[in-house]
């Protein structure tokens, strides 16, 4: 929602809040990023049909958005004009870290510290942790066990989004989301860690302007 202070006008922002997140908490996640987009394709489908649009996910949104691009062009709808992968490493990256969806309450939630997205008095909060916990390990559930099935390059720009200081998603890691795509690919960096949208929440929707108006 901040980043409508931000956006010039003619720039429509369109949200897409899947179930057990934000308002959505207490409704049952899905089992599968396919399951997801399945659902969320002809939710969204009149808005890429209408005018030119940029797709932007971050971190498990980044690849959700790649399936929903897949999708896309498999039904022969508009392509984007741009793609933003945010946070996150490409689509066929092998996890070192054991799956954080498997630990246990009290690793679960250091770990999340760690990315540095929940505010501490959350965290330290253990009723209202209690609360999110099954969502949230819902989450990184549908994160940890996806499975990229590549397809040909994807004739769409891309740029891809990093926190200089995220240790979740390498540079190197990151960078190897070029080669899902054909060609004009680029790469900008953003001081903070994995939610560096937030903490540098102005310049990334400054990048995100500067690549739509170029894009027009």
């Amino acid at each position: 929602m901040p980043w409508l202070d931000f956006l010039p006008k003619q720039v429509e922002l369109v949200f897409v809040q899947p179930p057990g997140r934000g308002s959505r908490l207490l409704e049952p996640g899905y089992n599968s990023v396919t399951e997801l987009v399945n659902d969320l394709f002809p939710e969204i489908k009149k808005y890429l049909e209408e005018k030119p649009y940029l797709l932007f996910g971050h971190s498990m949104g980044a690849r959700m958005s790649y399936e929903l691009v897949k999708k896309i062009i498999t039904v022969g709808v508009t392509p984007p004009v741009h793609f933003v992968a945010s946070g996150s490493p490409a689509p066929d990256h092998k996890m070192k870290e054991s799956p954080m969806h498997l630990s246990d309450d009290a690793e679960f939630i250091d770990r999340l510290r760690n990315l540095n997205g929940t505010p501490e008095e959350i965290l330290q909060n253990s009723e209202l942790m209690a609360l999110l916990l099954p969502a949230l390990r819902k989450d990184f559930e549908l994160a940890e066990t996806y499975k990229c099935v590549p397809t040909d390059p994807i004739n769409c720009p891309i740029t891809v989004f990093r926190g200089v200081d995220d240790e979740w998603v390498e540079e190197q890691a990151a960078e190897k989301w070029f080669r899902f795509f054909g060609s004009n690919r680029h790469m900008e960096t953003f001081s903070g860690g994995h939610m560096f949208i937030e903490q540098s929440q102005p310049e990334v929707v400054k990048t995100l302007v500067s690549i739509i108006e170029a894009s027009e």
